[in-house]
């Protein structure tokens, strides 16, 4: 499922028990791709002159993790309004 399909069914969802499950699922997704980031920078980091390459997949998992917090905040956000 694509992330801003699943966006969609957070905002949907009627259930907050279900949004809530939903909501788990998608952080965990963009844990697991910050994690797999950083492993493959650390990779890319011990080749030479491969230090930009390796900066620039750090930056993306650390996106990855703002993505996981834009979720929460979103539907809180959205529970209060």
């Amino acid at each position: 499922m694509k992330r801003k399909d699943a966006l969609k069914q957070v905002a949907a969802a009627e259930n907050p028990a279900d949004a809530k499950d939903q909501i788990a699922r998608i952080r965990a997704a963009c844990v697991e791709n910050a994690e797999a980031l950083l492993n493959a920078a650390t990779v890319v980091a011990a080749q030479p002159a491969s230090n930009n390459i390796a900066y620039h997949l750090a930056a993306l998992a650390l996106e990855e993790v703002g993505k996981s917090s834009v979720i929460l905040r979103h539907r809180s956000a959205r529970a209060v309004a």
